[in-house]
């Protein structure tokens, strides 16, 4: 199966001339640009659930990008995702 073939088949998202390091770079590291990316772990095959969207572009919209500090959210949120419990 070809790279757009594969991709039409498995994804709606075409990641080609996105300087995807999966998608682009197969030409330079392997000589053929359509062979299928698997060389790399790469979240494609989905987009991010809404609600996660929603929340990033909150935090982009004002603009400012600075350090920030890591909530105890944070942890406790990778904490139910390894233990299964519900999100809140």
């Amino acid at each position: 199966m070809e790279q757009a073939a594969f991709i039409k088949k498995y994804h709606n998202i075409t990641r080609q001339h996105t300087d995807s390091l999966k998608w682009d770079a197969l030409q330079a590291r392997y000589g053929n640009p359509d062979l299928l990316a698997m060389w790399v772990a790469d979240m494609e095959n989905s987009k991010c659930q809404n609600k996660l969207r929603k929340h990033y572009k909150e935090r982009v919209a004002h603009g400012i990008y600075g350090y920030s500090i890591t909530p105890d959210r944070y942890y406790q949120s990778l904490y139910r995702l390894g233990t299964g419990t519900p999100w809140s």
